[in-house]
């Protein structure tokens, strides 16, 4: 799994806290083995007479401390936001059934054939043939169009593979002249071509082949 920006940014505040940390303790170790060097250098300050130079210097000295407190403080509590912030981790949503797919998918093609708009029926043509192209994908059948992977089919597996070829023909009218309009008789006929091929691929298998398409044309049509 990748690592989100979110953790990147926890870890390098973590690492910064750590170094931090380090620092001072090196820090206080000196200090503790160098007190005397630490006097003798405040009293040779005040030898030069410098007046409230030492006092000044320890001021400083106090609010360099103050400032790494309150930035170590402001590390530590940007820190516990990001924790805070960071997404419950989620598992991964188990791929989707083709036949649950395509059966929603094919509720959508049926109320377009049932539209009293002619381009409506076309549309239902192209994403039925779209939809058995993607289920033939999904049997491996391989190919750079659909007419490549209807070539390589096994009628043995797709019996209404010649009704199938009819209606990709008709499919391809449809795409070259979009506005050309086919009879309703037609196009429910092409459309109980590709159920009947989702039946043959195992899909749809709750139907019964003689379960009406809106409309109720004979399905034995032939186009070109």
């Amino acid at each position: 799994m990748n690592d989100t920006p979110l953790e990147h940014h926890a870890v390098d505040i973590i690492t910064a806290v750590m170094a931090l940390l380090i620092g001072l303790a090196i820090l206080t170790s000196l200090l503790r083995t160098v007190p005397d060097w630490y006097n003798a250098f405040l009293a040779w300050l005040q030898s030069w007479h410098l007046g409230a130079f030492p006092l000044l210097l320890m001021i400083l000295f106090i609010l360099l401390d103050v400032a790494l407190i309150g930035f170590i403080a402001f590390t530590l509590r940007r820190y516990g936001e990001l924790i805070s912030a960071q997404p419950a981790k989620t598992t991964e949503a188990a791929p989707a059934d083709p036949a649950v797919e395509i059966r929603v998918a094919w509720k959508q093609i049926e109320l377009l054939i049932q539209s009293q708009n002619p381009s409506d029926w076309n549309m239902a043509v192209l994403r039925a043939d779209a939809l058995l192209d993607d289920a033939l994908k999904n049997a491996g059948h391989d190919g750079l169009t659909m007419a490549d992977r209807l070539k390589v089919v096994d009628p043995v597996q797709l019996p209404s593979l010649d009704r199938v070829w009819s209606s990709h023909r008709l499919r391809n009218a449809i795409a070259h002249d979009p506005t050309d309009q086919h009879t309703r008789e037609i196009i429910i006929s092409a459309i109980a071509s590709y159920r009947q091929a989702f039946r043959d691929l195992g899909f749809m298998t709750e139907l019964s082949p003689d379960t009406p398409l809106p409309g109720d044309a004979p399905d034995n049509i032939q186009f070109g």
